[in-house]
């Protein structure tokens, strides 16, 4: 068997070994959804704004992958937004600067690489992805845990799992963007829950499964 994170992984893989499609499964990430819930009840020096909306970001930063720009973007062109970036990578600075240059360090707040994501996590509004292309992201499933919703530009799925049942799926143009998230925080829209137990129980018995075979 070859198994895969998501179906993007898998298909960009059969796009060049189409013979093996009938070994190809798809398993998502397994996560201690207990654990989580668990680590989220730690407590952190930085405290939700008030009378904002709660964007955060979890992952790494680098501009080649994750487009976090759109996101400090939606922050400049949306008053009521307040954003913490959790992470490091090749380009915080490059995002620290733009951040300055547009005059929003009172509203983003750059954390840095955490341990522990979960408390910042458990205090947001939405999660956020901006980025133009993933796998099936980890942090989708934190966030399912933790009940967070989701913003994203990623419409991933695997075989349990549509995440356009679970999230909110913008675009990745700027401009539409803006217009998407406005009229997502204007209609209070809210997406399907989960109980992401569940499906972990199911994934371990695919897996089970297969090596038992």
């Amino acid at each position: 068997h070859l198994i895969f994170v998501s179906n993007e992984s898998k298909n960009s893989f059969l796009k060049y070994y189409k013979e093996l499609e009938k070994k190809t499964k798809v398993i998502n990430n397994l996560i201690d959804v207990e654990e989580i819930k668990n680590k989220s009840k730690e407590n952190v020096s930085e405290t939700k704004p008030k009378n904002k909306k709660l964007f955060v970001f979890v992952g790494r930063l680098d501009d080649s992958s994750k487009k976090l720009k759109r996101a400090i973007n939606l922050v400049k062109e949306i008053k009521e937004i307040n954003l913490w970036i959790i992470g490091d990578g090749p380009d915080r600075k490059m995002y620290e600067d733009y951040t300055k240059k547009l005059k929003l360090t009172d509203r983003i707040t750059f954390t840095g690489k955490k341990s522990n994501p979960y408390p910042y996590m458990i205090k947001a509004d939405y999660i956020i992805l901006t980025s133009d292309y993933e796998g099936f992201p980890v942090t989708y499933l934190e966030a399912l845990t933790l009940n967070k919703d989701i913003i994203t530009t990623i419409p991933t799925s695997d075989e349990l799992i549509d995440m356009k049942d679970y999230a909110h799926i913008i675009e990745k143009d700027d401009k539409k963007m803006v217009n998407e998230v406005k009229d997502i925080l204007k209609e209070n829209r809210k997406k399907k829950k989960i109980d992401l137990s569940k499906y972990q129980k199911k994934r371990l018995e695919e897996l089970e499964k297969i090596f038992n075979e």
